[in-house]
Parts: C-alpha cells; structure tokens; sequence
C-alpha cells in the first residue's frame, strides 16, 4: 500500500479549515463547567479576538457559575485577562462587570497571589479603560484585585 504524500500548501490549507471548523464548534456552544469553559478557551488561544468574543457571549452568572467552588488557576486567569485587555477597548462597562464577577471565583485571593507582572499590567490596564468611564466601578475592581 502506497502513502499518499501531502505537499506544505495542501497540509496548511487543511490544518486551517480543520481549525477553523474547531473554532466554529468552540463559538456555537456554551460550556456547562469550569473545565469545558477552559477547554474551550484554550482550543481558541491562537486568537485573542477570538478568545474575547468567546468570553463576553457567556453571561456573567453563568461564569460565576463555573468557578462559585472551583478555583481559576493562574494559567486560565493569564489567558482571561489576556485577551479582556487585548480587546474591545470600548466595552468598558461589559469589563467592569466582568472583572467583578471574575473576582468572585472561589479562593480567588490566592490565585492572585500567584499573579505574575503580566497578569497584573493586564489588570492595570482594564482598571485604566473602565476608570475612563466609570471611576467608582474601577476603584471597587481595584479592591477586589490586590496586586501588591
């Protein structure tokens, strides 16, 4: 029996509609837990677009849901803020609430203890856009994230 041998263009072209096609999967559905949610974010991690389009399409008490008795792990909170930051920068209202809720997730203290700079820029500057429209919500996002 003869191999068939695939060319680079073929493979990339297939490689791309096959994650384009994940990617369609990924977007339609609704995870129903923390893990499905993480799964599914990070089958979305080429494209932080992508990622918080993901994000915002799930209601806020369906995320806190996910995490009211399971801890986010850094890693996952990274890819959040990451792509929370990195995005729609006039969704300044859909990230305070947002960010409140994320602050909700069980043990969330010491996850941010384990916070990198990163994570914390990342922080800082979605407290920076939400402050440009609405100070008293990004001082009370500032509370529910010590960074120090």
């Amino acid at each position: 029996m003869r191999k068939k041998q695939f060319d680079q263009n073929t493979l990339s072209e297939a490689q791309s509609v096959a994650a384009e096609k994940e990617k369609n999967s990924v977007m339609a559905q609704l995870p129903k837990t923390a893990s499905g949610f993480e799964k599914a974010l990070k089958a979305l991690k080429k494209s932080k677009a992508d990622q918080y389009s993901f994000i915002k399409k799930i209601p806020n008490a369906t995320f806190e849901g996910y995490f009211k008795s399971n801890e986010i792990e850094v890693e996952l909170l990274s890819m959040i803020l990451s792509a929370i930051s990195s995005e729609g920068a006039n969704d300044t209202a859909w990230k305070g609430d947002f960010m409140m809720s994320l602050s909700k997730a069980d043990n969330f203290d010491m996850t941010l203890m384990f916070a990198g700079d990163g994570e914390k820029a990342d922080i800082d500057k979605i407290i920076g856009e939400v402050r440009a429209s609405n100070g008293s919500l990004a001082d009370k996002i500032d509370k529910a994230f010590p960074r120090d």
